[in-house]
């Protein structure tokens, strides 16, 4: 396997301080699939995607941003666990984007209509398997907030048993003891905002990627149809990003 090459944030800066094009910094390669119909709408201005590998890097980046100011940026990045909180002072600035939703993939899973591709029985179980994913996950971003070293990037099958019920040895090993009553209700309510994007379409694509479907899908085929699709939420990015840059 090759060794992996990462790149520091003062990397980055150094980049862009040599550069010459107009330039989107985003989170992760993954992005470029669905940011990648804004370098065409761009084109004539030559602006340049940036992946950089994570939200924390997309940060750190901005920071630096008066080492590069010959060149015209942006910023696109997650909201994540600002979403149950105010986003910082500091990053209210009209070069960051930041997602409507806990992530892009949220933005994507309401703009895209993900859901309607269920089948009947497909539905109902997702639906169950959803309402005790959320028990979880509000326990986890309870604890997140209060400072708890807990993880939020757990995959549905890790959650969950065969029987759709949180699995007993999975609570055991993060101390699971319940749901937050305070935020059950509002993310069960809102879940295809608030539910961490990634665990929500793991948990879409445990049906609609089964091995007895007769048509599967892929979460990077899913984020680029509703990226074409153009709804109001993966437009109200593009639509900002023509702002920043003409």
């Amino acid at each position: 396997m090759p060794e992996v090459v990462l790149v520091t944030p003062s990397e980055f800066v150094q980049t862009l301080r040599h550069s010459s094009l107009p330039t989107i910094v985003t989170e992760g390669s993954d992005d470029y699939a669905v940011f990648r119909r804004v370098e065409e709408r761009l084109s004539e201005l030559g602006v340049s995607l940036m992946p950089v590998g994570g939200k924390q890097t997309v940060l750190e980046i901005f920071k630096c941003r008066d080492q590069f100011r010959q060149i015209r940026t942006a910023f696109i990045m997650d909201r994540d666990l600002w979403i149950f909180a105010a986003v910082p002072q500091e990053y209210a600035d009209d070069a960051i984007i930041i997602t409507d939703g806990y992530s892009i993939e949220n933005d994507l899973y309401r703009d895209g209509d993900m859901e309607a591709l269920l089948l009947a029985n497909e539905r109902a179980a997702f639906f169950n398997d959803l309402k005790e994913i959320v028990k979880w996950y509000s326990f986890a971003v309870r604890r997140r907030l209060d400072g708890g070293d807990v993880e939020l990037d757990c995959h549905p099958r890790r959650v969950l048993n065969d029987a759709g019920q949180i699995d007993p040895s999975f609570a055991l090993q993060v101390g699971y003891t319940g749901p937050c009553t305070e935020l059950c209700d509002d993310i069960r309510e809102k879940y295809a905002r608030l539910l961490r994007g990634k665990t929500l379409l793991s948990l879409l694509l445990k049906y609609l990627s089964h091995k007895d479907r007769a048509i599967k899908h892929s979460r990077k085929s899913l984020m680029e149809a509703a990226s074409v699709r153009g709804g109001a939420y993966i437009k109200r990015i593009y639509d900002t990003l023509e702002r920043i840059f003409y």
